[in-house]
């Protein structure tokens, strides 16, 4: 059917049969179907469809196919839908909650037991500085002081005020009876000589007339320099001027410099707390032989016997080194050569340089690694232990990432 032969296409006829055209175009509809046998049967065709459409039944569809298209709809919404890290990880923190609770537990262990090994090292080790700083051994925290606290009748031989007064009163007449003061003295100098060797025929020749000895002595030839020698000289308290005197005639003096220390009440007072140890002692060798007892209490009483006896060897020794010191002066002599440069000096060959120079690289590498291992060593127990900490939590999300990115 063509628009020239007929005026109204098929699209208006289906219109005009379901009453959407204007008055005037049905009308003119109507008069065309009355007179066109085609559209007419067209028009008739069309009717009968619509009684066909509107008579039809549409079937319910089967119940596995409405549960496959809900499920196939809810997976693509849940994967259009963004990730929630809650969501994600939920279980997976559900899981480790217990494990966390093990992790806490250790690692609070090994705090304490750090915290264990560290405080008596560390209170061992100030202990040993403070008597070392006092140079007199306190007494020991353990059995010795139980047993000194046992001994039965120590703490009335003599009493702590008693002490006291007597160790006074020893002091003052220790002090009466000294007749001067005890002085420390100690010089350094130093001088530039023009020949060396008769300077140091000088100062040996020095010792010997002024009764002294060298207790320490080293003489060194550095290279482009001259010659030079440092020594410790042990000379009567008395000779020490005159050996000064002596020593600055060599040649001309670059450093000189004197300190003297007066150890008079520190001697006096020494003394008297070793005249009361020995007393101390004598008492308690009284109380061992008059007292018969248990094996238990002699034991005891004989071990506060080498107590101070100990004590009393210790306080010796530190008045013996006092004496000395205050009879012998010490003098930090150095005498250096004037250095006089040659025309001819002696190089290392090129041999010998390179020689040395591989020798240098053999020694900083074997340090080097020395090095390294030390430094691998004193951190590998650490990275062990936080191995174990991380690894299981690692190795747990990296799983579940893995999951999510296959998803």
């Amino acid at each position: 059917m063509t628009r020239s032969t007929h005026p109204f296409e098929p699209e208006e006829v289906m219109a005009y049969l379901d009453g959407e055209l204007t008055l005037e175009r049905a009308a003119a509809a109507a008069m065309h179907l009355e007179q066109c046998t085609e559209c007419r049967a067209i028009a008739s065709d069309m009717r009968s469809v619509s009684k066909q459409m509107l008579a039809w039944q549409v079937e319910a569809s089967p119940g596995r196919l409405a549960d496959g298209v809900g499920a196939a709809a809810q997976a693509e919404l849940r994967r259009r839908e963004p990730v929630n890290a809650k969501t994600v990880f939920a279980p997976w923190s559900q899981k480790l909650r217990f494990h966390r609770m093990i992790w806490g537990l250790s690692a609070c262990a090994a705090l304490l037991l750090l915290f264990a090994i560290a405080v008596p090292n560390f209170l061992r080790s100030r202990n040993i500085a403070d008597q070392r700083v006092t140079g007199l051994s306190e007494p020991e925290v353990g059995p010795r002081n139980i047993a000194n606290q046992r001994v039965t009748g120590l703490d009335k031989l003599v009493t702590q005020p008693a002490r006291k007064e007597q160790l006074a009163t020893t002091v003052a007449d220790q002090l009466e009876g000294v007749p001067g003061p005890m002085v420390v003295r100690n010089a350094t100098l130093a001088v530039v000589v023009k020949e060396f060797e008769q300077g140091r025929a000088a100062m040996e020749a020095l010792l010997r007339v002024h009764r002294g000895y060298a207790a320490n002595l080293s003489v060194e030839t550095p290279q482009n320099a001259g010659r030079f020698l440092t020594a410790t000289l042990q000379l009567p308290g008395g000779e020490l001027d005159a050996a000064l005197a002596e020593l600055k005639k060599l040649g001309r003096v670059e450093q000189e410099s004197q300190t003297a220390e007066e150890v008079t009440r520190q001697y006096v007072d020494l003394t008297a707390r070793l005249k009361n140890s020995r007393e101390t002692e004598q008492r308690l060798i009284q109380v061992l032989r008059e007292r018969t007892g248990k094996v238990v209490d002699v034991l005891e009483v004989e071990r506060e016997i080498a107590r101070v006896r100990g004590e009393i060897e210790q306080m010796d020794a530190q008045r013996k080194n006092l004496e000395h010191q205050v009879r012998y002066a010490t003098l930090q002599l150095k005498l250096s050569e004037e250095y006089k440069a040659a025309l001819d000096q002696p190089h290392p060959s090129a041999g010998t340089r390179l020689g040395n120079a591989l020798i240098e690289g053999f020694r900083e590498a074997i340090e080097s690694s020395i090095s390294f291992l030390v430094f691998v060593l004193g951190v590998a127990p650490w990275l062990a232990l936080w191995t174990l900490l991380l690894f299981w939590p690692a190795r747990l999300a990296w799983r579940r990432a893995r999951v999510l990115i296959t998803r």
